[in-house]
């Protein structure tokens, strides 16, 4: 069996983004750094979050598939959660140092772009086409602008409280890319 390279795993996955080596890795300490591991996991599973919720219209008429997937969706949720928890209350290598306030543990905005601007942003970004893949930092849901209702303009809350109560779907097309990141060669 061949000895695993720092960030790589068996198959054909590389968490470090080099590729296998065939090219600069994107997270070179992805095995060595915490809070590295925590970025490339919270990346990994904020594309799982949105992918599942994006083929959920595919899905519509099997009832069966549809019922798995709303559930690894709910899974991959909890998991971006704690992962976003652990990192917002981690103040560098090793153990999680607990912070007050407690983190927000979910999506806020584009997350300025996620773990590695500009290779994580389409994580958050809109995806193909932007008008039924919004990105993460959208806050029309129904056609209607949160921010517009006057009841809710009333609180003055932030446009990022309206962006951080919807998870966003991601087209195939965008789902594959990002995880293409992380694939030795081009193909699954």
């Amino acid at each position: 069996m061949p000895a695993l390279v720092e960030g790589t795993a068996p198959g054909n996955l590389d968490f470090s983004g080099s590729k296998g080596g065939t090219r600069a890795a994107l997270f070179p300490t992805v095995f060595s750094s915490f809070p590295t591991f925590l970025a490339v996991g919270q990346s990994l599973e904020d594309t799982g979050v949105r992918a599942y919720k994006g083929a959920a219209p595919a899905l519509l008429a099997n009832k069966v598939l549809l019922e798995a997937a709303l559930n690894i969706h709910s899974v991959e949720a909890r998991h971006a959660s704690r992962l976003r928890s652990l990192r917002r209350g981690t103040t560098g290598p090793g153990p999680t140092v607990p912070i007050t306030p407690t983190p927000k543990s979910w999506v806020s905005g584009d997350e300025g772009g996620g773990a590695a601007p500009p290779t994580t942003a389409p994580i958050y970004g809109p995806g193909t086409p932007a008008a039924s893949f919004p990105g993460e930092a959208n806050v029309t849901q129904g056609g209607m602008s949160l921010t517009g209702i006057p009841a809710l303009a009333a609180l003055n809350l932030p446009a990022a409280a309206f962006s951080e109560a919807f998870d966003e779907p991601l087209d195939t097309a965008t789902v594959a890319n990002i995880a293409l990141t992380f694939i030795v060669g081009n193909t699954f």
